[in-house]
């Protein structure tokens, strides 16, 4: 099973949602996962990780399934620094092989991630990974279903962290 998140923010309170899918090619989510976190931290420029880890951290707690996989909507590396993906990695003391995939480029941040074409977009997705192959995590995100730039479970997960009435 691979857990997929997305986490959206308004003032001090989080929604963070999960798309458990058996397998990179999965159609259909197998379950999901969704919780609205209180009193949050404040954004802090380039320390991104100190809000949405515990709200990824706090989700996961829910879990029943057994997951082999976490995909972030971050990056893992941030240049030689942990990124968002990297903290989550840590705090489970690499239980977890964690793959991030990004929609923007982070500057000069090639030395541990990996462009990835998706559909006719001419915009690329940005990948990185902590406890797996890089190269294998480009190829599973490349495999995932959806025609489009964004796989469709991921696509998923993004809409349902914005259903905050859910």
């Amino acid at each position: 099973m691979i857990a997929l998140f997305d986490v959206d923010y308004r003032e001090d309170k989080a929604h963070a949602a999960a798309v458990i899918i058996e397998n990179w090619q999965s159609e259909d989510p197998f379950r999901i996962y969704t919780k609205i976190i209180d009193n949050i931290e404040a954004y802090q420029p380039g320390e991104f990780y100190k809000r949405e880890l515990p709200c990824l951290v706090s989700l996961i707690s829910l879990f029943e399934e057994k997951i082999s996989v976490l995909v972030v909507d971050s990056y893992v590396w941030v240049k030689s620094k942990k990124g968002l993906g990297g903290y989550l990695y840590d705090h489970f003391q690499g239980k977890y092989p964690v793959v991030g995939v990004a929609k923007s480029r982070f500057a000069d941040n090639d030395e541990n991630c990996v462009e990835l074409l998706r559909g006719e977009s001419n915009n690329p997705l940005f990948i990185s990974a902590i406890g797996t192959d890089l190269i294998d995590a480009k190829d599973n995100v490349a495999k995932m279903t959806g025609e489009f730039r964004m796989p469709a479970m991921l696509k998923l997960v993004d809409r349902l962290s914005k259903e905050w009435d859910r």
